[in-house]
């Protein structure tokens, strides 16, 4: 997964000013964090962990601020060819 910010050009949540940009981050599992989050918050307790990395994100927020490698690489190439 590569981070893009936020795919609909609103501001960020804070936690994620923690991402780098451009840069691939590897999922390394997805594990239930808090049994009560649900309730709480209305987003789901499943996290998303990446590889050598301090920090993860909710799954409800992977598809806001990330893109596959394959999806980036094609933003990449619309942005050279227009």
């Amino acid at each position: 997964m590569v981070f893009v910010g936020r795919k609909d050009g609103s501001r960020m949540e804070e936690h994620f000013e923690n991402f780098e940009l451009g840069k691939s981050y590897e999922i390394s599992d997805v594990k239930v964090v808090s049994y009560d989050i649900d309730e709480a918050t209305n987003m789901s307790s499943r996290c998303i962990l990446f590889y050598n990395e301090k920090y993860g994100c909710h799954e409800e927020s992977a598809p806001l601020y990330f893109v596959t490698k394959d999806e980036y690489r094609d933003m990449q190439v619309k942005k050279v060819i227009s």
